[in-house]
């Protein structure tokens, strides 16, 4: 599998009309949070 930069990503994400990314994580209690953030 190929390495991707930050900017391939980006440029990737542009190209395919991505507006949003979800993250999702769990805090140090195990609870499932998630934050959306925009591709700019």
């Amino acid at each position: 599998m190929a390495k991707l930069t930050n900017d391939d990503v980006r440029k990737l994400a542009k190209d395919k009309g991505v507006k949003f990314v979800r993250l999702q994580f769990t805090d140090i209690f195990g609870i499932l949070k998630n934050v959306a953030i925009t591709v700019e």
